[in-house]
Parts: structure tokens; sequence; C-alpha cells
């Protein structure tokens, strides 16, 4: 994987108007990666200088920057602005970003908002963003709500009940986690499948 140094070094800005969408996606990658957020908007906007229409990998690249750099406003915007500006519909890694850089913020309540509206029947990378936002702001109350929602949107699945058992035991709640697991047991036909 290319570092920001290399770039720099390679002097690709005196030729940008002869780049790609993969070589404009590949430095906006790297910048994201790099937590560059300020550059990463001016990169964006010779971008569209330059090329006729980014493409949703173009608008991932710009919202891990954001949620890197905890920038909810600029993270907010281009979510809107591929949409208003371009057409795409928010795909799946598009939402994730925005659940991650909203539960990271302490924004949980808008996360969790914007978890339910997902147009999408597996939700189950927006929960894991959700889950470890409310483990760092130890909000039990939403994580137990998210783990409900994931459980009835992703089925027959125990991953939910797993995320929420691991946030018991990292929150010190034994007796919740213990309550949980003989549930767990109950419903699959003991079987034990929660470790933490």
């Amino acid at each position: 994987m290319f570092r920001l140094a290399d770039f720099e070094r390679a002097n690709c800005y005196s030729t940008l108007s002869n780049c790609d969408i993969g070589t404009w996606n590949a430095m906006l990658s790297v910048y994201a990666h790099n937590g560059n957020e300020n550059e990463i908007k001016g990169l964006f906007k010779q971008f569209e200088m330059n090329m006729a229409k980014p493409n949703c990998t173009t608008f991932i690249s710009m919202l891990v920057a954001f949620d890197h750099s905890g920038m909810v406003d600029d993270g907010w915007y281009f979510f809107h602005y591929m949409r208003n500006k371009y057409g795409f519909l928010p795909e799946s890694e598009h939402y994730v970003c925005m659940v991650d850089l909203l539960g990271r913020a302490g924004q949980l309540n808008e996360a969790k908002d914007l978890i339910s509206y997902m147009p999408f029947q597996r939700v189950s990378l927006a929960c894991r963003s959700m889950f470890s936002a409310c483990i760092m702001h130890g909000n039990l109350e939403y994580g137990e709500h998210i783990s409900k929602f994931c459980f009835e949107s992703n089925g027959n699945t125990d991953s939910p009940y797993v995320m929420l058992s691991n946030m018991y035991a990292i929150l010190g709640r034994a007796d919740d986690e213990l309550n949980l697991i003989s549930i767990t047991e109950e419903r699959n036909g003991h079987e034990h499948l929660l470790h933490t």
C-alpha cells in the first residue's frame, strides 16, 4: 500500500489532469488512511475540476477520512453531496462509515437512527460499529437496543447476542452476561455459542 510520502515524492500533483478514476481514488484513499482530512478536501476539489464524475469508491475514501478525524459535519456533507450532486444512492459501506463516525463522536442517537433507516437487510457491520461506540461511551441502553434491532434485521444469527454478551463482559455486567448466555443456550438447544 502506498503511503502519503510516496505520492508527495512522486510529485504527481503536476500531472493530476492525466489521472484516471483509479489513480484519483488511490490518492484519496491514501490521504484518508493517513488522517489528512484538510488535504483530502482540496484534492477532491481538484478531482472534480479534472474528472467528469467520481464514483462510489471516491465517496467511501472521503467518509473514511472524516471518520478517522471525527469531522461529523464534513461527513454528513459528503454523505448527502454524493446523492444531491451525482445521484449516487449511499451503499452499505457509506452507511457503515457514517455510523462509525457518529458513534466515535458520541452521537449515538444519530448513529442508531441512521442504522434504522439503512435500506439494506444485512446491517451487521454497522451494528458492530455501533456496539464499539456503545462500549467506548459506556452506553449499555443503546447497546441493548441495537442488539435487538440487529437480531430482528438479520434473522437467525447469534452475532447480536455475542456482541451484547461481550459488551456486558467489558462493562463488568457479569450477571447480565450469564443471563444472556443462558437465554441463547436455551434458544439453540443448550449449545454454548457465546464466548467472551
